[in-house]
C-alpha cells in the first residue's frame, strides 16, 4: 500500500527516499527522485525548486556528485 502524502502548509508533499540520477537542464540540473514507499515506476525528474522541504537530501547528493 502506497503511503499518503504529508500535508505541509495546506499542500500535499511526498517523502523523498533518494535521488537516483541527475541531468543537465537549462542552466542547472534536474534530479530523478525515488519516492519513499513507491515503486521506481513512480520516479520523476524534479528541478531544484522541487526540493523546498528536502534541501538536506539535495545538498548531500550535490556534494557527493561534485555539483556544487
Amino acid at each position: 500500500m502506497k503511503p499518503p502524502p504529508d500535508l505541509i502548509k495546506g499542500e500535499e508533499e511526498y517523502k523523498i527516499e533518494t535521488i537516483t540520477s541527475h541531468k543537465k537542464w537549462g542552466q542547472g540540473y534536474q534530479y530523478l527522485i525515488k519516492w519513499k514507499g513507491y515503486p521506481i515506476s513512480n520516479n520523476i525528474w524534479e528541478p531544484v525548486s522541487g526540493f523546498k522541504n528536502a534541501q538536506e537530501i539535495l545538498t548531500e547528493y550535490q556534494l557527493i556528485h561534485h555539483l556544487l
